[in-house]
């Protein structure tokens, strides 16, 4: 399980939270960050 969320208003707010559940995987979190780079 990941959470995201991102900042109001994101097209100004270039940020985003990305919250690990205790049995997400690394290879499931490393995934979500590229995609969110």
């Amino acid at each position: 399980v990941i959470g995201m969320h991102f900042m109001n208003p994101p097209p100004v707010m270039k940020l985003l939270e990305i919250v690990r559940g205790a049995q997400t995987s690394e290879d499931a979190f490393v995934t979500i960050k590229g995609l969110a780079h």
